[in-house]
């Protein structure tokens, strides 16, 4: 009897999936970002080998690209429109698993690991800005030798579709109260000019 009833519940179940599955609107599966996207399509890569390695755009606007995985945005930026000049990760919301090595930045510092006290250099200076829709807080750096410097932007965005960590400044004097120690970051990019910081563009994601 119990045998019997098992098998008719059994039965049921299966019954109801398959009409769950017939029923319900498909979803377009979320791809996780690469974990080497860093050392894939850094600076210099060409686009024809970006589209090949990460597929088609999910947003154009002029010379930057788009993409939206389930973990991390993308933004590629392309100067002349053959090969990428700046690439930027940004880390929507924190999660355990989401690392990625900012390469070829000297540090090997992880993007998901790394706080702002990691890279605040002797003289580096925090800058901030914000409009109605976003609020950063950010740095450029750059590592290298003549002919192949490279430029670093750190930061910290709070944007459309993006939480970055609370902190705490004086405004009047610009000076950050929060210890950099409790600031993880999520936002890095690298680019090819050491002297422009990055700045993410939410407007590619929206």
């Amino acid at each position: 009897m119990i045998e019997t009833l098992i098998s008719i519940f059994g039965k049921a179940i299966t019954a109801l999936s398959w009409l769950f599955e017939k029923i319900s609107r498909p979803r377009i599966a979320g791809r996780r970002a690469p974990i080497d996207i860093f050392e894939q399509c850094g600076p210099g890569t060409s686009i024809e080998r970006m589209k090949q390695v990460l597929g088609a755009p999910n947003k154009t606007s002029g010379n930057r690209f788009g993409y939206k995985f389930s973990d991390a945005l993308v933004q590629v930026e392309s100067e002349d429109g053959i090969s990428i000049s700046a690439l930027g990760v940004v880390l929507p919301r924190k999660k355990w698993r989401t690392n990625f090595r900012v390469y070829p930045h000297p540090l090997n510092l992880i993007l998901g690991k790394a706080t702002l006290e990691d890279v605040l250099d002797e003289g580096a200076e925090i800058k901030w800005g914000s409009s109605s829709k976003e609020y950063i807080l950010y740095m450029n750096t750059f590592y290298g030798f003549p002919g192949l410097y490279r430029g670093f932007t750190f930061g910290v965005i709070h944007a459309p579709f993006v939480s970055g960590a609370d902190y705490r400044r004086d405004r009047h004097n610009g000076r950050l109260i929060t210890n950099p120690k409790r600031i993880p970051l999520n936002w890095a990019a690298v680019s090819l000019s050491s002297e422009e910081a990055v700045l993410f563009d939410y407007w590619l994601f929206l």
